[in-house]
């Protein structure tokens, strides 16, 4: 007897994947999921993918992967479920981890799963050591099972993970670190606090410790050590650091705190060094408590504080209690001086002028600034708030009536600019005063580096002009503030000048007058938008947009119950802007989702609707950078619309900085246009059309053509109109039913669906009919579908649909939204609409003929212009081989492969005249890449041997084809240098599903074969993550020279050191490395410097840069060093510690046979203090 199954695995997260040193640790994982079991004839096993993650080591998939299954009863008890981490690869896959569940136990549970649980991988290549985490849920339902039903917030976790979070923990082997966190000072800015006690706790995990209380006051200076023990592998990798006030009754309370990583201590301590500390920005003393909530996120709007702290992980020695630890350290006043970065006087120029958009009530509020940097503010004077125009940031000195504020400059002391990561940040807060109190409405921040590259381009001759012109700036909704509505669209003109204090100083400060302003009319196209993110419970929104400038605001009218809402209005505002336009603003576009009216009474939506109504999206016009703003779209008539990206209010700012996570962040896309010109001066009426709906003849065809007759033209169609040209199409639509809907949870209770039905829905407002539902007929005389109840219905119906598209589809792409509706009651005759299931939308684009016709002729025009590019490159192929013209003569042999690696695409390629459009195989569909990317993801197996330059056959160059070579370099590259797919394809090296099985068979055309050398060709020379890895491949073949080399003798031994040396032209830090001869006299080289190289950076060199510095002094000694040896043994300077893991390591793994020895600390000091530099190589 055979039951059905469902066994479902949501692949949540993976943390601490183990990388592998060739591909610098990081992995590109993918989850495996496997169902396997039986045995013989009844063996089955079935498999599926998620998607593939790039170079990380922690990951989110957040999907689910669902197995349809009947099983016997020995299938079912012998069954298992295997969830596999992968790391992909050119070649092939390699195995990270994995772990299995048996069918039966996950079935036996409570609600028959394994709910968020983390799971150890293991895999048997690498024994008993953890080699990652992975969390997942696991459900195995038999027919009849009913699933629990869980929330979003059920997978939240609510503290860090630790160990005890794993489920079916193995015998795990753990590795012990001590982690040691020297705090000496901690200060504190004052505004908010009343002279706090404070204490410092260092949590990781679950363990914590804390330092003794200190004095009141706002700085202490606590100098003691607190020490964790760490047990890895670990599912964390945070170390939190709080600073708490102990004065109050009701115990200690958070001031700020900071993080750090483990990972990052463990590889490269941390030096003591000044970390700033964030948190939330405290209430003015004339505020009032009714405006705020609470929320997390606000604990990074605002600086509170800093601490001087040190920390360091190591392997405990075998005496030193394994436990959490105290310990007081003493310094005298000097050491505790010295232990400070040395500091540079800075100033902060801050310069307001206008503000737009800013809510308030202008018979009774008024705005204020506050800029901050560090513990330093300024507050300007208090400016009314005007109707129908911008905020203008007066001055309130006397005589400097009409003209801008200018607040007074900001001194202060900072670390030097090589520690420029250890700087405040810049604070820009925006406040509005009421008659019931202040409240902070906005605010922004930045980072002081951005500010002194400018500085620094004024240094070296720049546009001083470009410094000092004002810049709008879109304000950071407070998050503690509940109407975020209303401040979405606030913006700010300011000019932030930063930089050394004489640099500062010497630059012309000029006040200027307030503009006067002119009447300009704006006309904003809204055509529609697509992708809205749902903000309704039901998944659906009720969208409209509103348009704001210069204080002014007009909005769209609200299209309900939809994602993909069609508009085609124009709105007109009237706006007073300076006359000098380039000091306009950007205009703001927001969407907003309306919800309901309290109590259901819309004469109070009117009044309520900042409150209620929540914001889907926000994008900027002109998008780009802050100086580009409505001047743009001055006397332009738009030929087209735009499409513009909505993100989340807290990522649209006018900077792109954080493209990556805003890209997270998108909302939806919106297509619009703008026209701006002097009020009274548009010629025609106030709709207006863009590449249609000028013609009136033209319109009047339309419209009869569309079915209108005369007297119904004035009613289907404005002339003049924004509704573009259409076309009937009809659509047919088959729903044969619904699989996997997943049960409704009412009171408790989970009901199975019964009486579904599907709803298709148009967005376009102004046609006759939005919305068709399929079973139309719900009598019941006619059933609905031929199942019973249950999570899968069939439906099994056919439905026609007459839509008017637009024949302009590729601008106005087309959009239908799907909804799975519930029409059973649970109550008979209860009100509302019936609940919606599932929803989803399809791109009507591609379903239409003329699209699909237009792809096979774009299809055939690649393909006749790459025919006819292959047929021009194999005739000049043959003209160059009948020329005698060869690509060169390479001797790749056994000994120098990895050496020559490097040079191969020059060695082998085809000539640097012959050029392929590298581009030119980027513009197949999306669907072909993201077939090969999985692809590539479940790889063919390949044998890896008697192939290449390793076979030791010194074949001829000229009669290998480029297809041969092709594959041989690109194994090469994936196997010694850890180079996958993700990597070349990030490079521009691109390949479909089809042209990576013919290079792995080496059967790719030639013409191809070339196009691709070509793209790593130019890949190698731009790329810079691909050029570290390929660096990996040329140190292993440096590696295997210097394994060849002999010993300079028995007692030849070198040392190596690193130290500062000065300041690079960028205001950088330089550090000169050198490897010397230490052998005792009367050796001839004794006291040489074999090898020499300098650094920039703000951190001392790297494992890597010494790990070449080492083979290079081997294999390359300079002149006068002598000829080329090995030592037996090197002694590196107390202050490469950080470094002597990845040497030990290096010296061990190419058979060098050089020991490595470090300085002791005490000779360290000596030779430090003899030179002038402190122990650590700084010279001050």
């Amino acid at each position: 007897m055979r039951d059905q199954y469902q066994v479902r695995v949501h692949v949540i997260e993976a943390r601490s994947l183990q990388g592998t040193e060739s591909k610098g640790f990081s992995v590109c994982p993918v989850v495996r999921v496997r169902l396997l079991g039986g045995e013989g004839p009844t063996a089955f096993e079935k498999e599926q993918l998620t998607r593939v993650e790039k170079n990380t080591n922690s990951a989110v998939w957040d999907e689910v992967r669902i197995f349809q299954e009947e099983l016997s009863r020995e299938q079912f008890n012998s069954g298992k479920i295997e969830v596999a981490v992968e790391d992909t690869g050119l070649f092939g896959n390699t195995m990270i981890g994995s772990s299995f569940f048996d069918l039966t136990a996950v079935h036996e549970n409570r609600d028959h799963e394994v709910f968020g649980r983390w799971v150890a991988l293991r895999s048997e290549a690498t024994g008993p050591s953890v080699q990652g985490f992975l969390r997942l849920s696991i459900t195995v339902l038999r027919e009849g099972d009913v699933p629990r039903l869980h929330t979003r917030d059920e997978l939240v976790e609510k503290e860090e993970p630790d160990m005890g979070f794993i489920v079916k923990q193995p015998e795990i082997e753990f590795e012990t670190f001590m982690l040691t966190v020297r705090i000496n000072r901690v200060e504190l800015a004052e505004y908010g606090l009343s002279c706090p006690k404070m204490q410092l706790r260092v949590k990781f995990g679950r363990t914590e410790v804390k330092t003794s209380v200190g004095r009141s006051g706002f700085n202490h200076s606590f100098n003691e050590e607190l020490r964790l023990p760490i047990f890895l592998p670990t599912l964390t990798d945070r170390i939190k650091i709080d600073v708490l006030d102990t004065s109050g009754i009701t115990g200690p309370q958070l001031i700020c705190s900071t993080t750090k990583s483990f990972i990052e201590i463990k590889t490269d301590q941390v030096e003591t060094s000044w970390t700033n500390m964030y948190g939330v920005r405290p209430l003015p003393r004339t505020a009032i408590n009714i405006y705020q909530g609470t929320d997390e996120s606000a604990e990074q709007s605002a600086y509170r504080g800093r601490i001087l702290c040190y920390a360091t992980a190591e392997r405990p020695k075998p005496e030193e209690p394994q436990r959490v630890m105290v310990l007081p350290k003493i310094y005298s006043k000097a050491e505790q001086d010295s232990l400070i970065p040395r500091e540079e006087d800075y100033i902060l120029r801050c310069d307001l002028y206008d503000g737009s958009d800013i809510p308030g009530n202008p018979a009774l509020d008024s705005v204020y600034v506050i800029c901050a940097i560090g513990p330093k503010e300024q507050r300007s004077s208090n400016c009314d708030l005007l109707t129908d125009e911008p905020v203008h940031f007066e001055s309130s000195e006397p005589g400097k009536d009409g003209y801008y504020e200018q607040l007074e400059d900001m001194k202060i002391k900072m670390p030097a600019r090589v520690n420029v990561q250890q700087h405040h940040d810049i604070f820009v807060h925006v406040y509005l005063s009421t008659p019931l109190g202040d409240r902070r409405i906005g605010y922004q921040r930045w980072k002081t580096n951005p500010l002194l590259q400018e500085m620094e381009k004024i240094g070296k001759g720049g546009n001083v002009a470009q410094l000092t012109t004002p810049k709008w700036v879109l304000l950071l909704p407070d998050p503690l503030l509940k109407e975020e509505v209303k401040v979405a669209a606030s913006m700010l003109q300011l000019t932030l000048i930063f930089g050394p204090q004489k640099q500062v100083l010497g630059l012309p400060r000029k006040r200027k007058r307030i503009p006067k302003l002119k009447s300009y009319e704006l006309r904003a196209n809204i055509y529609q938008a697509t992708g809205l993110i749902a903000s309704d419970e039901n998944g659906l929104a009720d969208p409209y947009v509103r348009i704001s400038l210069a204080g002014k605001s007009v909005e769209t009218p609200i299209i309900n119950a939809s994602l993909n809402p069609i508009w085609n209005k124009q709105l007109s505002l009237m706006v007073n802007l300076p006359g000098e336009l380039e000091l306009a603003s950007k205009i703001s576009v927001l969407v907003y989702d309306s919800d309901p009216a309290p109590l259901g009474q819309d004469w109070l939506k009117p009044a309520t609707k900042e409150f209620t109504d929540s914001i889907i999206g926000r994008a900027l016009a002109p998008p780009g950078r802050p100086e580009f703003n409505a001047k743009e779209y001055h006397n332009r008539h738009p030929d087209k619309p735009v499409e513009l990206r909505l993100y989340d209010p807290q990522f649209a700012n006018l900077e792109t900085e954080n493209e990556e996570e805003r890209e997270h962040n998108a909302a939806g896309t919106i297509l619009i246009s703008f026209e701006l010109r002097l009020a009274g001066t548009f010629k025609d009426k106030p709709m207006r059309g863009l590449s249609f709906g000028l013609d009136k003849d033209k319109d009047r065809a339309l419209v009869k053509a569309e079915g209108g007759g005369e007297e119904e033209e004035e009613e289907e169609v404005d002339v003049g109109s924004l509704r573009p040209p259409t076309k009937p199409y009809i659509i047919e639509i088959s729903v044969v039913g619904c699989r996997d809907v997943p049960p409704r949870d009412i009171w408790g209770w989970s009901i199975p669906l019964a009486k579904p039905y599907v709803e298709f829905e148009y967005g376009d407002m102004n046609a006759l009919q939005r919305s068709w539902r399929i079973p139309e007929d719900q009598s019941k005389d006619k059933p609905q579908y031929s199942v019973d109840s249950g999570a899968d219905v069939n439906i099994l119906e056919v439905q026609y649909i007459k839509v008017d598209l637009p024949t302009e589809a590729k601008t106005f792409r087309p959009w239908m939204g799907v909804r799975v509706r519930e029409s059973s009651r649970i109550l008979p005759g209860f009100f509302g609409e019936d609940p919606i299931m599932g929803i989803t939308s399809i791109d009507l684009l591609e379903e239409m003929p003329k699209y699909q016709e237009e792809l096979k002729e774009l299809e055939r025009k690649k393909l006749e212009e790459a025919n006819i590019k292959a047929e021009a490159e194999e005739q000049r192929n043959r003209e160059k081989s009948a020329e005698g013209a060869v690509h060169g003569d390479a001797d790749v042999s056994k000994d120098n492969l990895n050496e020559t690696m490097l040079d191969q695409l020059e060695v082998a390629g085809p000539s640097s005249k012959v050029k392929a459009d590298a581009k030119s195989n980027q513009g197949g569909d999306m669907k072909g890449q993201v077939l090969g990317e999985r692809t590539i993801g479940d790889p063919e197996t390949t044998e890896v041997g008697g192939e290449g330059a390793e076979d030791g056959d010194e074949e001829d160059e000229e009669e290998e084809s480029a297809a041969e070579r092709l594959k041989s370099f690109l194994m090469y590259l994936g196997l010694q240098c850890g180079v996958s797919p993700v990597d070349l394809t990030d490079a521009g090296v691109v390949l479909t599903n089809d042209e990576w099985r013919a290079v792995r068979a080496a059967s790719i055309a030639e013409a191809r074969a070339i196009e691709i050398w070509d793209q790593l060709d130019d890949a190698m020379e731009r790329h810079g993550p691909l050029q570290r890895k390929l660096a990996k491949l040329k140190q292993k073949g440096t590696l295997q020279m210097a394994a060849k080399i002999a010993y300079g003798g028995k007692d030849e031994w070198w040392s190596m050191s690193w130290s500062t040396v000065g300041i690079s032209k960028h205001g950088v830090r330089l550090w000169a490395l050198s490897v010397s001869d230490s052998t005792q006299m009367p050796h001839p080289h004794s006291g040489k410097i074999i090898y020499s190289k300098v650094h920039e950076g703000e951190k001392p060199p790297d494992a890597s840069f010494c790990e070449n510095a080492v083979l290079t002094a081997i294999c390359y000694p300079g002149p006068g060093a002598g000829p080329a040896r090995r030592p037996r043994r090197l002694l590196i300077a107390w202050r490469m510690r950080s470094v002597r893991p990845a040497l030990e390591k290096l010296l061990a793994s190419g058979s060098l046979g050089v020991v490595l020895e470090l300085e002791e600390r005490s000779v360290a000091a000596g030779i430090a203090a003899a030179h002038g530099t402190d122990i650590e190589g700084y010279n001050h």
